[in-house]
């Protein structure tokens, strides 16, 4: 999650089928977003919660013992937009998501 790079490193970061694996995903994002430069650009593949039935996947008991987290729509696009990113971007599929975005 701490990624061993000095700030303002690279021009883009890719994160692709692991946020939901970390136990502290958004500290990851954090860690994500410190080593980007200006007009770098941050493009994340990860979970996506599903609708109803299965809206409880990922939560709870069974997201614990899977260890799989499942993000909800506007979780990761909110939480790139928290950190000052812009021209954010999202694409959602059944139980994926993409969201991108750069570091102004």
């Amino acid at each position: 999650m701490d990624l061993p790079f000095r700030d303002a490193t690279f021009d883009a970061v890719c994160c692709f089928g692991a946020l939901y694996l970390f136990d502290e995903p958004w500290a990851a994002v954090d860690s994500m977003v410190r080593v980007l430069r200006p007009g770098g650009r941050l493009i994340i593949l990860t979970t996506r919660r599903p609708s109803l039935p299965l809206s409880r996947l990922g939560t709870g008991a069974f997201g614990r013992v899977a260890g799989v987290t499942m993000f909800g729509d506007r979780e990761v696009t909110g939480a790139l937009a928290e950190r000052g990113l812009t021209g954010v971007r999202h694409r959602r599929y059944p139980l994926m998501q993409v969201a991108a975005a750069r570091r102004p």
